[in-house]
This record gives C-alpha cells, sequence and structure tokens, in this order.
C-alpha cells in the first residue's frame, strides 16, 4: 500500500473535499456526541402568544321559560293528595269482593266438612245394624248412655259421639267439626282430646235420627245455614240450632 503525501496539490477543475472538524473527545478515545443543533434565531423562536388565538367568550344564555321550583313542588304534592281518594275508592270496590270471595271459600269449607261427617256416619252405621253411635248402647260399642239431648233435639254431649267415630274419621282430622266461621272454636289435637270447645256444628240425637229416615237432620251449620240429613245430602237451610 502506497501513502500518499497530505500536500498533494489538487486536481484542476476540482474542489477539496471539505475534512469534517476534528472533535476533541475523539482524540482521547471516546466516540463523537451527536452534533450540537444551532440556537434557531430570535425572530424564528416559538411565541405561543403570538400564535394562539385568543378564546371567544359565549354570551350568557337567557334562563328557559318556565315555572319556579315551588310551584312544580305544590303541583307534585297536589297530585299525591289527589291519588289518595282515587285508591280509597278502588280500595271500597275491591274489599266488598275481596270478602265476598272468602265468605264463599268458607262456605264450600264449611259444605265439605259435613259432607265428610256424614259419610263417616253411613261408615258407622254400617257396622253397627244401620244405627248411629247415639242409638247404640256402649255394650254394643256406641255411646247411648253418653247422650243426652236437649228439648230442641241436639246433642248436648257431641263430643262423645265423635270420638267413638274416631276410626271413621280418622282419615280426615278433627278440623272438619270446626266451622271456618266460628271463630270461638279451635282445632282439637286429635280425637282422644276432644272437647265441646272443638265442635262448631250442632249434633241431632234421638231414636227418629237414623237411615231409615233419609231427610232427617243430622247435623247442622249454624253459621252459613247448612244442614246434614240422614241420607248424606248437604242443603242450604237456616235452622237455629239453639231454636229448632
Amino acid at each position: 500500500m502506497v501513502n500518499m503525501p497530505d500536500d498533494l496539490p489538487s486536481l484542476p477543475g476540482t474542489n477539496p473535499a471539505p475534512q469534517p472538524p476534528v472533535n476533541a473527545g475523539a482524540a482521547g478515545g471516546r466516540p463523537p456526541g451527536p452534533p450540537s443543533v444551532p440556537a434557531l434565531p430570535q425572530a424564528h423562536q416559538f411565541n405561543k402568544s403570538a400564535t394562539t388565538a385568543p378564546q371567544a367568550v359565549l354570551p350568557a344564555q337567557p334562563a328557559a321559560p318556565g315555572l319556579p321550583g315551588w310551584a312544580i313542588a305544590l303541583i307534585a304534592l297536589g297530585g299525591c293528595f289527589l291519588m289518595i281518594p282515587v285508591v280509597a275508592i278502588m280500595a271500597a270496590m275491591l274489599l266488598p269482593a275481596l270478602a265476598a270471595a272468602k265468605r264463599k271459600a268458607e262456605f264450600i269449607t264449611s259444605s265439605n266438612n259435613l259432607k265428610e261427617i256424614g259419610i263417616a256416619f253411613r261408615i258407622w252405621e254400617g257396622n253397627h245394624n244401620d244405627q248411629y253411635p247415639f242409638n247404640v248402647s256402649q255394650a254394643q260399642g256406641g255411646v247411648k248412655e253418653l247422650c243426652r239431648t236437649d228439648a230442641n233435639g241436639f246433642e248436648e254431649n257431641p263430643a262423645a259421639v265423635f270420638m267413638v267415630m274416631s276410626n271413621e274419621l280418622s282419615t280426615f282430622t278433627p278440623r272438619i267439626l270446626v266451622c271456618p266461621n266460628d271463630p270461638t272454636k279451635q282445632m282439637a289435637t286429635n280425637f282422644a282430646h276432644l272437647t265441646a270447645g272443638n265442635i262448631s256444628y250442632g249434633l241431632r240425637t234421638g231414636p227418629d235420627v237414623n237411615d231409615s229416615h233419609p231427610d232427617a237432620v243430622l247435623v247442622v251449620d249454624p253459621f252459613n245455614g247448612l244442614v246434614l240429613h240422614c241420607d248424606g245430602t248437604v242443603q242450604k237451610d237456616i235452622i237455629d240450632i239453639h231454636t229448632q
């Protein structure tokens, strides 16, 4: 390799290539840093205040026409007071209908109770020569000696009659002896603890109350005016338990 001298003259018509300045840091073995950016002239510096347009101030909008707040509150309060009589009228219309539906349901329940009691009587008499318990002696499984018929033909000790029929009534519960319209009577826990306080219906007893007289009255519901006949039918027939 031939070393060319540095002071050779340049050829005619050519300009010598400019030599980059020597970085002083390179002499010390460090890589040259990025070239410095010359500062812009004062006239070319960014002037925020000169280039930013002033912000326009919107004019205040007039308030929308309407009622003041106190007037709106007064109207709302008046609407609430207006709804009170409307609700009262609707309740007055609905309550009688609800009461009638309740009475109908209680009537149906009591009618079913009498039918179930009639079934129990017919099952019991089928095993005791077609006689009801109050006409059969205790020696034969009845309660004739325990029965006391009042002047109106109603049994004064109905609990004894229903207790001796507990097997026939076991399919049901003592609830069938309590009318849903009778607030004075409570359902017995079982037939062994049955008392007159657990029976709402009036039981008619006597030698003429049997299956041979199908139209004879057997059980009376004084609250709904229902009557159970010896043939097992239940009819609407008002009978006063205290005067009949």
